[in-house]
């Protein structure tokens, strides 16, 4: 009697412990995390508005408009040197979401404002 009742126990926790990922820590959004670009200019663009906004930084994409990117290239200050925005919240948490300006200036992207 003492066996089986051993047996169901370990039977039992052996359940509880396989029962589910977010029970060990593997929960699918901790596994993930979105895609690096892999352009020159976007890589670039995504190492400055890390640095300016920190590692946890999430890209926000608009859901109406003309553009429908977090990170939209354009001239935005004449003269074709190039430049940028983009939409981001800070973390998780935050509740606004903000936007960087970056215009490249001597091959390198800078914050504009």
């Amino acid at each position: 009697m003492g066996r089986r009742a051993a047996a169901l126990a370990a039977a039992l926790l052996l359940a509880a412990a396989l029962s589910g990922c977010s029970f060990a820590g593997l929960d699918a959004q901790a596994l993930m995390r979105a895609p690096r670009p892999t352009g020159e200019n976007e890589a670039d663009i995504q190492n400055l508005l890390e640095q300016t906004a920190g590692d946890e930084m999430i890209l926000k994409y608009p859901e109406a408009g003309q553009y429908h990117a977090a990170i939209v290239s354009h001239d935005l200050f004449g003269g074709g040197s190039g430049g940028a925005m983009a939409f981001y919240q800070k973390d998780e948490n935050s509740p606004s979401t903000s936007v960087a300006f970056m215009r490249k200036a001597g091959g390198k992207w800078q914050n504009a404002g």
